[in-house]
């Protein structure tokens, strides 16, 4: 389920970002949380919640220690994000 957040900005590519969804749980209706993981839709940067849920380039030692079920599902994410941004004409 994708929920509704306050408007914010990608730092990577400035692209607006207000809503987000749990790809591990797309039925989850419970909010992002800071520290949660998420990618940004416009140009496929990984990016994390900080304590104001506002987005931040994701921390590389918490990219490098994740398990392997959320490494996949970020790595589909990522990959999801790359392929909207091509059928919309992004490089």
């Amino acid at each position: 389920m994708t929920k509704e957040l306050s408007e914010d900005k990608c730092p990577s590519c400035a692209g607006p970002l207000s809503a987000c969804t749990d790809v591990n749980n797309p039925d989850n209706v419970t909010l992002a949380k800071p520290g949660d993981l998420t990618v940004c839709v416009y140009c496929a940067a990984v990016l994390q919640f900080d304590e104001d849920l506002k987005h931040v380039v994701a921390d590389s030692e918490i990219l490098e220690n994740l398990s392997p079920d959320t490494k996949q599902a970020l790595d589909f994410a990522v990959w999801t994000a790359r392929e909207v941004a091509k059928s919309k004409g992004a490089n």
